[in-house]
């Protein structure tokens, strides 16, 4: 059986193109892509928030220390 190799480049073109077309119309990934950015931002934003929190939380001990007399 001989088959026209033009045949088969059209065929997976065709298929090929159906794939991608099918790819880019489905939007359930855009939802968890969005979902893990608003988590990566919520995250950096405490990350900051930890940092500026421990060290006034630092300080605040810092001048309780100082002021109580010593023995």
């Amino acid at each position: 059986m001989v088959v026209e190799w033009s045949f088969v480049v059209f065929a997976l073109k065709v298929g090929v193109m159906r794939l991608l077309k099918a790819f880019f119309a489905d939007n359930r990934g855009a939802t968890a892509i969005e979902y893990g950015l608003i988590a990566a931002i919520i995250c950096t934003a405490l990350i900051s928030g930890l940092g500026f929190f421990t060290n006034a939380l630092q300080n605040v001990f810092n001048v309780i220390n100082n002021n109580l007399p010593a023995n």
